[in-house]
Parts: structure tokens; sequence; C-alpha cells
């Protein structure tokens, strides 16, 4: 389980304008803070993602809702903004799916903070997926699952 816990993978999206060198400089920075990047083709809920933006719209929420499968899987929404997200902002994207929210413009070290949830995320769904856990909790539903990793 130890060497399952220490390869961080997530999938990566872009939303609106975000330029092809936007995308890779997420990539690449992510990549550097030791997240694998997961191809779109392997889509299965237990690899978390994030999804950089830099508007706020009803297609982005409508993406991210469908990206994190109605909040199934774990998505981080990156703001890639010159400005900070503003509160009601980022309640819709959490209400839309997303896990968090964090903000590149005005907070340190943002690929870090995004790599860490990815990394804590990772470990908890490892524990989750363990014999111990799986043989020892009643139920697999999704809001089960749900409640486990939030303990």
């Amino acid at each position: 389980m130890k060497g399952e816990s220490s390869q961080v993978r997530a999938l990566v999206l872009c939303h609106g304008s975000v330029s092809s060198r936007g995308s890779e400089r997420v990539r690449a920075a992510l990549e550097r803070a030791g997240v694998r990047i997961e191809t779109p083709d392997s889509r299965p809920r237990s690899v978390p993602g994030v999804l950089s933006f830099d508007r706020v719209d009803d297609g982005l929420l409508d993406d991210l809702a469908s990206f994190s499968d109605r909040g199934r899987r774990r998505v981080v929404a990156l703001d890639l903004r010159e400005r900070p997200s503003r509160s009601d902002e980022v309640w819709s994207l959490l209400a839309a799916g997303a896990a968090d929210v964090v903000t590149e413009k005005g907070s340190p070290k943002p690929m870090d903070q995004v790599a860490a949830r990815l990394r804590r995320w990772c470990e908890v769904e490892a524990l989750l997926e363990s014999d111990q856990v799986r043989h020892g909790v009643v139920g697999s539903s999704i809001a089960w699952q749900a409640v486990l990793r939030e303990i």
C-alpha cells in the first residue's frame, strides 16, 4: 500500500479561455510537485481531479458537476484569474461538486497546496480500499464512502 499512496495521480482539465500554454503550465507545476497526470480516458472515481478555470459561469459549474460526477470524485477547482475568488463564487463551486477551491493569485505556492490536497486524498482512498476497512466497515454506498472520507 505504501507504494500506491506515494504515487499521487490526478486528472487535469481546463475550462474557459485557459490557453494551452496555461494548461501546460498547470500540468508542469503539478508534475514538479510530484503529481502524475492521468489521461482523461482513464477516469476511475478514485483518481482525483483538478479543474483550472479563468471565469465562473454556468458552463464551468456544469463542467465541474460532470467532472466530479456530482461530488463523487474529489476535485480541486483552481482559479487562475488575476483576482481571488469571491465568496459567493467559492460557494457555487463547492455546491457544483468541488471538494476544495484554490486561488492561484495571492496564495503562497498554490500548486504545492493543490498537490498536498491530492496527496492526502490519495492516502485516504488507499485506506478506504484496504482490507481492514473494507472488511471492518459495513456498507459501500457512495454516501457512506463520503462519510468515511471525512473521518
